[in-house]
Formats: C-alpha cells, structure tokens, sequence
C-alpha cells in the first residue's frame, strides 16, 4: 500500500525508488486536480491538471486520494504496466458537454516521444507494439545524463511513459481515447469518440486516461531469432575516453534462453577486443525484465569510436525499444550465437531508442555507466 504524507492539501508519497508523487499543488492553499511525478531527485519533473471550474475537495481512503468525481491512485506491476504506474482517473457521471478532457501540464527536463502505428519497415524487422501502447507517448530525459557507478542510475534515459487511454463505462463497453501532447502550449488533450459518449451506460470511467508508467525501458519489441544480433548505437561524440565495461544491460523478454554479449564497432564493423561475452542464462523467464550480461574479460571501448551495443542468444528472444526519429540501431541476421563473428551484414535503421546500454568505467578516471544515446550516420 502507498503510504502518503500530507501538507496542507496536498498528500505526497514515493512509489518507487527515485519516484516522487505529489497529487494537488503544493504552492496553493486550496486542492486543484493535479498529479505531480518528479525523478531523480527533481531532475526532471511532469505535472498535469485537470482544466475544471468545479471547486474540487480531497479525501484519502487507505492508497486513494478521491474528489467527488476524480480518483488518484497507484499501479502495481503488471504485464500492461511492467514498473507499475500512476493513475489519474476522472469518472463522468453523465453526457458531457465536450468529448475533449484538457489538463494544463508542466514540464521539466523531459522530451515527449509519440508512439504511432508500426510501419512497414518496422514489422520486416521484426517490431511488435501492444495496443496500448500505439498513440502513447514514451518520455526522456532531454539530453545526455552522466550516470556514476554507486550513484543514479539513468539507464537508457526513460523517466516515464504515457499511455493510451482506455475509457469504460458501467457495462464495461470501452473505446480507445485519442491521447495528445502539446508542450509548446503546455496542454495535453484525451480525445474521447463522441459515438461512444452517446451510446454509454454511465458513469464513464478513465475518462482523463492519463496512467503514467514508471517503465525504464522500451514499451515496443524486436522479436529476434537465434544467430540474430541487435543492438543500439552509441555515438561517437559521447565516447570521450577509453572505456572499460564491465557488463551490458538490456531489457529483454524470453522464455529459458541464454545470452551473450557483442560489442561491434560502427564503421569498421568488426568486434572490438573482448568484445564477445560468456553465456548468461536469462534470469527471469516470460517477463519483461532488465537482463545483466557480464563480462568476465573486460573489453575497452576506444575514444572516438561508435560503438553498437548488442546480444545475440540461443533461441527466439525479444529486446525493447521506443521509437524514436533520433536514435538508431544495427543488426547482422546472419551471425552465430556457438561462434560470434563480426556482422559483416550490418544493417542499421533510424528511429528506434533501444533499451540497453554498458556499466563501465573510465580507464584513469571514476566509474560511470554509459547510456544509448544519439547515433550519427
């Protein structure tokens, strides 16, 4: 259960490691319909409020902050919310006059990245996207973090993911919202289909349809075949020293398989020394998960260079991603899980965020953990 505290009218709580939560507004004296998530002690933050004139009065009953009609509650880990989540939930007793729910929304530090329909080039490589996960927004931190060993760990740089509203009403009839984002205005919008609204059983729940994911990693994945090796691009503008790793970490989803690590250099497309890991059984069959996988040998990635940061396993696996028109990936479907070699077949794609990146440290210099970032062709 999420304990909260309470300061005025406002209850704050904290769901998760490096999660705060606070649901009102802390600069006012009176309650207004917000949820506030901050990250990484307020290095980055999101807030979103719903746009009512109606005079809003908070109670809280064991985990649940409700008003007469909006309800603030946490998610627990799930498969459709694999880090658990946030909910804001406004419940619509009747027709309403609009089928457009506005929030005035604030950011800091984030950068919001749409989730559209799969395209054709992203099903041949084998991308699969759940379904509520198309028209949802992936969310950045909007830059280059420097994440030290011991201290935050950044990851691929995910702070939150929005995802597509899925309204009810009393029969359990539900409609997908149309969810969007402007922050150039500072507003976000859920669309709900007015067929929907006229034919309802009300009261209409989740009309907001504003759950926010803890989620780390990617919310869509490759589905890679055995021999098959993927991995994201890191470019060579954020290799400033040499680099020596200690493991890859990738956010994978698989039933009993095993892994190994490949650390291939871009232009030359060759494995850089040691750059080929031992076997390491996943360690959490049929859940999206974050799997390490260490390097007994450690390979030293040179200042400079681009490199791609892979695995390849010994059965049908599934490695995540958001999509994303900055970000790239490579891969070599023609490789050897027994006998890696370089993926003289490198093909690379633009516009997928691949959830993995390297635990290393800087050789003559403190330890850092390096995250995928923007690649460069």
């Amino acid at each position: 259960m999420l304990k909260y505290t309470k300061k005025n009218n406002t209850y704050m709580a904290t769901p998760k490691k490096d999660i705060e939560v606070e649901v009102g507004d802390i600069k006012q004296k009176d309650f207004y319909p917000q949820v506030k998530l901050k990250k990484w002690d307020n290095e980055v933050n999101f807030s979103a409020r719903l746009i009512t004139d109606v005079k809003q009065k908070p109670s809280k009953k064991e985990d649940t902050i409700s008003t007469d009609n909006i309800r603030f509650y946490n998610l627990d880990d799930s498969d459709e919310f694999p880090e658990g989540g946030y909910e804001f939930d406004v419940l619509l007793k009747s027709k309403p006059d609009t089928n457009i729910m506005t929030f005035s929304i604030q950011t800091k530090g984030l950068r919001f990245v749409y989730q559209g329909e799969l395209t054709e080039e992203d099903i041949k490589l084998g991308a699969v996207r759940p379904d509520n996960i198309i028209g949802s927004y992936a969310v950045y931190y909007d830059g280059n973090p420097i994440n030290v060993e011991g201290g935050k760990e950044y990851k691929a740089g995910k702070a939150f993911h929005i995802y597509r509203p899925k309204i009810k009403d009393a029969n359990n009839n539900w409609t997908w919202g149309e969810l969007s984002i402007d922050t150039a205005n500072n507003l976000l919008t859920v669309t709900i289909p007015q067929e929907f609204l006229d034919m309802a059983t009300y009261p209409v729940s989740h009309a907001a349809g504003l759950t926010v994911g803890y989620t780390t990693a990617g919310a869509s994945n490759f589905g890679i075949s055995v021999n098959r090796w993927y991995s994201g691009v890191v470019s060579s503008a954020l290799v400033t020293a040499n680099f020596d790793v200690s493991k890859l970490t990738a956010s994978v989803f698989a039933g009993p398989r095993n892994y190994k690590g490949m650390i291939a250099e871009f232009d030359s497309a060759t494995i850089i020394t040691n750059g080929i890991s031992g076997a390491v059984a996943d360690s959490q069959n049929w859940a999206q998960h974050w799997q390490d996988i260490a390097y007994s040998v450690h390979p030293i990635i040179v200042n400079g260079t681009a490199p791609c940061l892979g695995a390849i396993g010994d059965g049908d696996w599934g490695l995540y991603f958001d999509s994303d028109v900055s970000y790239y990936f490579a891969a070599d479907t023609s490789n050897s899980y027994a006998s890696p070699a370089d993926p003289t077949d490198l093909s690379y794609s633009a516009g997928y965020h691949v959830s993995i990146y390297a635990t290393y440290t800087v050789v003559v210099s403190e330890s850092h953990i390096m995250t995928l970032n923007k690649g460069w062709w």
